[in-house]
């Protein structure tokens, strides 16, 4: 996983987004709104709880307008509010300036990104860390530097931020920037998995089930890359959906299953997907297939609805 996109909105962690030191009845009001998703409602609470010098709910305000959350998308007014969080050292706003100015076509400016997730990354944020790493790597707005990706990932991983722990690991794996080591890539990855990163669940799981590098062990395969997929990874519901078609993995056979993880792995734009789904729909009876279908609307939905 590379930068925290999704149809370029800005997504980020609440739990990794510190507290002002304000009075507590008032602090918990808008991030308690914002999480529930009544952004209506908290960008008034956040508006009035900025008022008195609160950053996080700044910030948040800020998140609404970024995201049109409720309200119209302003990602001007969302790139003030941040700059001037900034300014005043609040580093998940740097960061999440750096995210704008390096995705949105429309202020993209990737020196002054560069600079935002620097200066977010040397005030220890460790997104911002991962974030830089990705540009030292990609030579965005900064000439690439490979030596300078390995460091800030490793400040990064150093902090357990999952995405640093992943694609460190995948460089110990493959040796690129530091020396190959697959015990140390092992433990960086079941690291990164254990804190919900779904490439690295995929990884170990299918190392598990082919037993490379690791003793073989058809149940943890299947656990992790279930789980993996259901974190959105979509190479890993397409290998369960093959896993149930199979009957492999220690799993039983189970086509109407098999045929869901499979469309949401198209969903997902994992290309090998459409061909399964066309697969799986010539394999069954009309009758079965509509069934089938009228299955994964439902699952669909009730996923939709959570």
């Amino acid at each position: 996983m590379m930068f925290k996109v999704g149809l370029l909105l800005f997504v980020f962690t609440l739990g990794a987004v510190p507290y002002v030191a304000q009075s507590s009845d008032v602090k918990e009001t808008c991030r308690q709104l914002f999480e529930r998703k009544s952004y209506t409602d908290a960008l008034k609470v956040c508006e009035q709880e900025s008022k008195v010098g609160n950053s996080e709910s700044r910030f948040l305000f800020a998140m609404i307008y970024l995201n049109g959350m409720g309200v119209e998308k302003d990602v001007q007014r969302a790139i003030s509010v941040l700059r001037g969080l900034s300014e005043s050292r609040y580093f998940p706003a740097s960061n999440a300036l750096g995210f704008v100015l390096q995705n949105d076509d429309g202020f993209r400016d990737l020196s002054k990104a560069y600079h935002y997730f620097m200066t977010a990354a040397q005030g220890g944020y460790a997104e911002a860390q991962f974030n830089l790493a990705i540009t030292y790597m990609r030579g965005l707005g900064v000439q690439k530097n490979m030596e300078q990706a390995v460091y800030w990932l490793k400040k990064s991983a150093k902090q357990d931020y999952p995405d640093a722990l992943y694609d460190l690991g995948r460089l110990y794996l493959i040796g690129e920037g530091v020396g190959k080591d697959f015990s140390y890539a092992l433990e960086l990855l079941e690291k990164a998995a254990g804190n919900g990163q779904s490439g690295a669940q995929y990884y170990l799981g299918y190392f598990y089930y082919t037993g490379n590098g690791v003793e073989k062990d058809d149940k943890k395969a299947a656990e992790l890359i279930l789980e993996s997929a259901n974190n959105g990874h979509p190479e890993a519901n397409y290998q369960f959906s093959l896993f149930l078609i199979k009957g492999v993995a220690g799993l039983p056979k189970d086509i109407k299953e098999a045929y869901l993880f499979a469309v949401l792995s198209k969903q997902l734009g994992y290309d090998k997907a459409k061909n399964l789904v066309s697969k799986i729909e010539q394999s069954v009876r009309a009758d079965d297939l509509e069934k089938m279908k009228l299955y994964v609307q439902e699952k669909l939905y009730s996923k939709r609805k959570i």
